[in-house]
């Protein structure tokens, strides 16, 4: 199934931030539960809409990589 929405999304030509490249700051802020600040931040590094940011937060674990 993901594979037909990444297939439909590249159709689509719309592009997500990477979760794993989120930076230091993304990670922090979603820890402090500074999710608005977090979008912000995607938005201008990756140049994405605030609800392509929110999505790539809503999938990225930012706990797992503090440790």
């Amino acid at each position: 199934m993901d594979k037909k929405i990444g297939l439909l999304l590249h159709k689509l030509n719309i592009q997500y931030p990477n979760p794993s490249k989120l930076s230091t700051e993304v990670i922090e802020e979603k820890s402090k539960g500074n999710i608005s600040n977090a979008c912000s931040l995607i938005m201008k590094e990756h140049g994405c809409s605030y609800d392509e940011a929110y999505y790539a937060l809503s999938i990225w674990p930012a706990e797992e990589s503090l440790e």
